[in-house]
């Protein structure tokens, strides 16, 4: 019972801070650009392929199905519009388990995680150096050239990539903090991410 308890007033305090930080981040970022990804009233009856999902594969592949001019292609991916959380990648573990998710969980996995371990039982060619040359070849870098970086990115590919736009004045200050404390702007698509 007290057990029971506990993990309500968990549940109970996280949902609150959940919603006091969304409404600091729609206070903070105001000028967050809100989509309207209902295309329902463009619907045809009827289409030559349907791709479920506009992960990094799906929508690659429905681009490229919809560049035969008379091909129809639906494209479907679930959820409506992201939420304020999603504009600031470190506040992305505030999803995890919502209603983003589905509430998702997974099982700890037993043999997980094994090509971590001296490299043991890793599949030949999915390395990163090996898998590069493609994450390239579908990259449309559209960023400034850096001459340190530009081996990570690839151009003309059906992917865009593009400089992240810090225009919001709590985004600026704290480019400007870090800067401060000795960290470079970087591209973190290059070899270094911190």
């Amino acid at each position: 019972m007290v057990e029971k308890m506990a993990r309500q007033l968990l549940h109970l305090t996280r949902g609150t801070l959940n919603g006091m930080l969304r409404l600091l981040l729609l206070v903070l970022f105001p000028g967050t650009p809100r989509h309207d990804y209902d295309a329902s009233d463009d619907l045809l009856l009827q289409y030559d392929f349907i791709v479920v999902g506009s992960g990094s594969a799906g929508g690659v592949l429905a681009s490229r199905l919809s560049e035969v001019a008379e091909w129809r292609v639906l494209l479907l991916e679930a959820g409506g519009p992201p939420p304020p959380e999603s504009v600031v990648p470190a506040f992305s573990i505030n999803l995890d388990r919502s209603d983003v998710d589905w509430n998702y969980r997974t099982v700890p996995q037993s043999f997980g995680l094994r090509g971590y371990n001296d490299n043991a039982m890793g599949n030949p060619g999915w390395r990163y150096k090996d898998a590069l040359k493609y994450f390239k070849k579908a990259e449309d870098y559209r960023g400034t050239h850096n001459a340190d970086t530009a081996v990570y990115h690839g151009r003309g590919g059906p992917l865009t990539v593009e400089e992240q736009s810090y225009s919001e004045p709590v985004s600026r200050g704290i480019l400007k903090a870090g800067q401060q404390l000795g960290y470079n702007l970087i591209d973190y698509n290059g070899p270094e991410q911190i």
